[in-house]
């Protein structure tokens, strides 16, 4: 399940100096290019790995509650900003923070009825139980495994070398990058 982003990265995890160092690309005249690039990288990072690369607020919503734990996609599970449910009513209603705990240890992470409770009765219907939470590796770049820096700087190159997305044959990625996001991957058993 994708989540939503509320509120998006503040900053990337590479700047547009490091992808030129990298690409060693001289002047100015295709900075804005690469600059939407970068996004476009990191953001097909995220979506490959299913992660969180730099702190953000999403959110996930679900029908119900479930019988046990909530999973929270796009790890680290930083913390929980607020759980919201349409009680049987139909009104909006907060779950207090001490009503449910949280695993951020485990990727994904999950969020739990508190010992000794559980979830209330909910409206029966869609996202009638929402979920927002920080997740990310860190607000800063520094944050960020050098891997998934690496590939975002070559998946920049590689749109800059090739604008239309048509492959020539004598291109030839180096096998290496394809991978580099391995050990972020979220993996589910």
């Amino acid at each position: 399940m994708t989540p939503k982003i509320i509120i998006g990265p503040t900053a990337e995890p590479v700047t547009l100096d490091e992808v030129k160092l990298a690409l060693s690309i001289d002047g100015t005249g295709r900075d804005t290019r690469i600059t939407k690039l970068i996004k476009a990288a990191r953001e097909q990072a995220e979506f490959v790995m299913e992660r969180a690369i730099m702190t953000q607020t999403l959110e996930v919503a679900i029908d119900a509650f479930p019988r046990c734990e909530i999973e929270i996609p796009y790890p680290k599970l930083l913390s929980i900003v607020s759980v919201k449910y349409d009680d049987t009513a139909g009104a909006e209603q907060t779950l207090a923070a001490n009503l449910y705990r949280i695993d951020n240890y485990k990727q994904p992470g999950y969020v739990f009825p508190a010992n000794g409770t559980s979830w209330p009765s909910t409206l029966a219907g869609a996202n009638a139980v929402r979920v927002r939470y920080t997740a990310g590796y860190g607000p800063e770049a520094s944050y960020v495994p050098e891997k998934i820096k690496e590939w975002i700087s070559q998946y920049v190159g590689g749109m800059l070398a090739v604008p239309d997305g048509l492959i020539d044959s004598r291109i030839v990625e180096a096998k290496f990058v394809e991978r580099l996001l391995d050990e972020g991957l979220v993996v589910r058993c």
